[in-house]
């Protein structure tokens, strides 16, 4: 970045030189002439005169550059001062965090009880936390006086040649109304004004020329500008990134740790600070609800065990009992079987002459039987 600068001001010292050289050839008057010219335009410009739409856009790009520049010189500015406070309320909030893990692990020394084991283990937690965060300080002061030194060297160089530059045009626009006034009086005939027309036309080419270079000049330190403060912020808040996940990290596996440990202990009601009674109540309320969430799964999942293991016992004895049914039925059928094979040539199933007469006259016997 310096190296870069050094350059740049190498050619600005050469650009000088070469403009006080063009300015020996300059009369006294010639040169009152100009700065009349240069305050009037000036003026105009303080007064918020419209220019013209072809100056204006010549100057377009330069006028994008510079607009980058007043970004960036104001964004550095506004981040050194949220470092700054940054910096004061970091110490103020580890300082207090100390505090208060110092009060806490006294407090639990004097209480034998599970509330000052308590006490003890988050007061070390909280000494514990601001030890971390004083350590991100270290990156934030490395990033404030490297951004203060590039604000201080490097945006206070590129707003000199800013300025100069402005100052050029301003001459370069106030040269253009002398020629424009001197053309509305230019008498060809007459010698005088020819060859003050001359000397006007000429001084409005000198100054195009050093317009353009302060342009050439400005816009490439506004471009070396940007690219190291880039540079500058890719290098620097790298490490505060990593330190800060460092202590989020390292604070998170404390406290978790904390917390892990301080499980099952017991709830105090309290009666002389009931402002405390409400956190307190709804973190009983979160453990209780989670216990008795635990408790119905539980339940939950031995009801249905129960359900489904008596569901497989009923459709067990289900088949069993169609089992029998069928063996049953089985049975049944052999029995008829048997039966009718037992009386397939008795005399009722026989169509022969003479059983069909035995049949009749034994039949004719079960109804005397039956009348008698």
């Amino acid at each position: 970045l310096s190296v870069g600068y050094d350059m740049n001001n190498s050619n600005s010292r050469r650009f000088s030189s070469c403009y006080e050289f063009d300015r020996r050839d300059e009369s006294p008057l010639q040169r009152l002439r100009q700065q009349y010219w240069t305050t009037k335009q000036t003026v105009r410009t303080k007064l918020g005169k419209r220019e013209d739409e072809h100056l204006i856009a010549s100057d377009a790009q330069l006028d994008a550059k510079i607009q980058v520049y007043d970004s960036v010189k104001q964004t550095c500015e506004r981040l050194l001062q949220c470092i700054e406070r940054y910096q004061d309320c970091l110490c103020d909030l580890a300082q207090t965090e100390n505090a208060l893990g110092r009060f806490l692990k006294h407090e639990g020394k004097a209480d034998h009880t599970q509330a000052g084991k308590m006490m003890a283990s988050v007061g070390r937690a909280q000494s514990y936390t601001a030890q971390q965060r004083l350590a991100l300080r270290i990156p934030l002061a490395r990033l404030f006086a490297d951004l203060e030194v590039f604000t201080e060297r490097a945006v206070a160089d590129c707003h000199r040649t800013v300025e100069e530059t402005e100052t050029t045009r301003q001459r370069y626009r106030g040269s253009l109304m002398w020629m424009n006034d001197v053309s509305q009086q230019l008498d060809p005939d007459t010698f005088k004004q020819l060859e003050q027309f001359r000397k006007v036309q000429a001084q409005v080419k000198l100054n195009k020329q050093r317009l353009d270079a302060c342009k050439l000049n400005s816009m490439q330190k506004i471009d070396l500008l940007v690219a190291s403060r880039c540079n500058l912020f890719s290098k620097l808040l790298v490490n505060y990134r990593n330190s800060f996940l460092r202590f989020w990290d390292k604070t998170c596996n404390a406290h978790c740790t904390i917390a892990d440990s301080l499980k099952g202990y017991q709830h105090y009601e309290f009666t002389i600070l009931k402002d405390l009674m409400e956190p307190c109540q709804k973190v009983a309320e979160v453990i209780n609800n989670d216990q008795h969430q635990q408790t119905t799964d539980n339940n939950h999942l031995t009801v249905v065990e129960s359900d489904d293991a008596q569901a497989e016992l009923t459709e067990s004895q289900q088949n069993l009992v169609q089992q029998q049914q069928q063996q049953q039925q089985q049975q049944q059928l052999i029995r008829t079987d048997s039966i009718e094979n037992l009386f397939l040539d008795s005399p009722e199933t026989s169509k022969s002459p003479g059983m069909m007469f035995i049949s009749y006259v034994l039949l004719e016997i079960d109804v005397f039987f039956i009348f008698v």
